[in-house]
């Protein structure tokens, strides 16, 4: 992603099946709704700034009924900031490296 980017738009890499992993520059102050849903590979993900929760949609990871949910990424990030969290392939748990 480039190093100006401040946003990711609703559902930008929804089912991106072989995003593995990603990294978030520093100027990314928002990250809209369902813009990871369904990314089923993705077990890498690095903050490189700080989202505050109200710019960190809730189901922006993950969503519910038939879209893959890929855990508690955004809690996780929220309470540990800046870094990169991982996460067992298949698993719903996220831990910050």
């Amino acid at each position: 992603m480039p190093s100006g980017l401040t946003s990711i738009g609703e559902s930008a890499f929804q089912d991106c099946t072989s995003l593995t992993s990603i990294t978030i520059p520093s100027g990314v102050t928002y990250i809209l709704f369902a813009t990871f849903s369904n990314c089923t590979s993705l077990t890498s993900v690095t903050f490189n700034g700080t989202i505050s929760s109200d710019n960190l949609n809730r189901t922006a990871f993950g969503g519910s009924g038939t879209i893959y949910y890929i855990g508690d990424l955004r809690d996780k990030y929220l309470a540990g900031g800046i870094g990169t969290y991982t996460r067992a392939s298949g698993g719903t748990t996220w831990t910050k490296q």
